[in-house]
């Protein structure tokens, strides 16, 4: 999914009254299975459902390009966009329930957000370049402090060479 700017420029200049029905049919729409997801882990992100459910979490929350990332990154530009079309010729009604919608994916996805993070140890779904390596070592070593003494140098310290004081 491309920037939603990007596309907004690109496709010359839309009308304020247009602005929300192109929100709703380009990004409100394609992440609406999120709701459905969210509405399920309402009051639950930190408990396991049904094996009907967590399948359906699986293969419906994924994250990353070509999954959660073309919401994720259009957000801000959408939460922009939608306070600059406020009193402009955009029907308020349709500012108004893309704002609602809006609202609903962001909360959504803060519930699917953490429902991954406690279904999965984080060496699953931190990014590379030491944070995964770090939760993969805490998970092998999680009845062991990590730092045992001043004099003594952590395993994460040896391979990423952190100075400790």
């Amino acid at each position: 999914m491309q920037n939603l700017e990007d596309v907004i420029e690109r496709c010359g200049s839309l009308a304020p009254e247009h602005i929300p029905a192109f929100i709703q049919a380009n990004l409100c729409r394609p992440f609406a299975s999120l709701l459905t997801l969210s509405d399920h882990l309402f009051g639950k992100v930190d408990s396991i459902g049904s094996n009907e459910f967590e399948a359906s979490f699986d293969r419906e929350f994924a994250v990353g390009p070509g999954g959660i990332h073309g919401l994720i990154a259009n957000m801000a530009p959408v939460y922009r966009v939608i306070a600059m079309i406020r009193g402009t010729t955009a029907p308020a009604a349709a500012v108004n329930r893309v704002h609602s919608d809006m609202v609903s994916l962001t909360y959504g996805l803060l519930r699917c957000v953490e429902h991954l993070r406690f279904k999965h140890n984080r060496s699953q779904w931190d990014p590379t370049g030491g944070y995964r390596e770090f939760a993969i070592i805490r998970e092998k070593r999680d009845d062991k402090p990590l730092f045992s003494g001043p004099g003594n140098v952590p395993e994460i310290g040896r391979k990423y060479k952190i100075i400790l004081k």
